[in-house]
């Protein structure tokens, strides 16, 4: 098999195991080391403000699954590939963009959008209620690395996420990138 086959594989793996792993209620968030009390509010997840002229020249991608979409901004030299995935036994699964700096890096930044409740479990998971642009989610980490993994939107947009599967392959080298994708994503439904 071909390198980006097998990481497609894994992707695949990971998404199908944030929809159905463990069940539907997601783990109650452990506090951070040190961290404060959490506030009533869940902190909004920002990474930074993007200057403007840093995303001219950007396309804005999006993919849709039933009522549910997801618009973001993408740098005109990185990859985009877009796929439904079918997870569930009468075909149906959500739409994912699969996102990267070129057609042949390892690993992927993924952006899904569906309409069912996401679960997960694992050893060494930590997970902290967060907002993420506007709207409620969990963002999880294992094994208490300095990236997440993943995100998930909970409320009206349950059935949203984003998975880190690059690990540590290209996300330092792009991180200004990232921040500027993750700042640009839209998630709306209209169904």
């Amino acid at each position: 098999m071909k390198r980006p086959v097998i990481i497609a594989a894994i992707a695949a793996a990971v998404l199908a195991l944030l929809i159905s792993a463990c069940g539907k209620e997601p783990v109650a968030p452990a506090p951070a080391p040190g961290a404060a009390p959490a506030p009533d509010a869940a902190p909004e997840l920002t990474t930074s403000q993007v200057e403007p002229a840093f995303t001219d020249g950007w396309q804005r991608q999006t993919i849709t699954q039933g009522g549910t979409s997801a618009s973001f901004l993408l740098p005109p030299d990185w990859h985009c590939r877009v796929e439904n995935v079918e997870l569930y036994q009468d075909g149906s699964g959500p739409a994912q963009a699969l996102i990267s700096p070129s057609a042949n890096a390892e690993g992927f930044i993924i952006i899904s959008v569906g309409n069912g409740p996401v679960g997960v479990c694992g050893t060494g998971l930590t997970q902290t209620q967060v907002t993420f642009n506007g709207h409620p989610a969990s963002m999880g980490v294992f094994n208490e690395h300095p990236y997440w993994d993943f995100i998930y939107l909970t409320g009206d947009m349950e059935g949203c996420n984003i998975t880190n599967a690059c690990g540590e392959t290209w996300w330092n080298e792009y991180q200004p990138e990232i921040t500027a994708i993750l700042d640009s994503i839209e998630f709306s439904r209209t169904a």
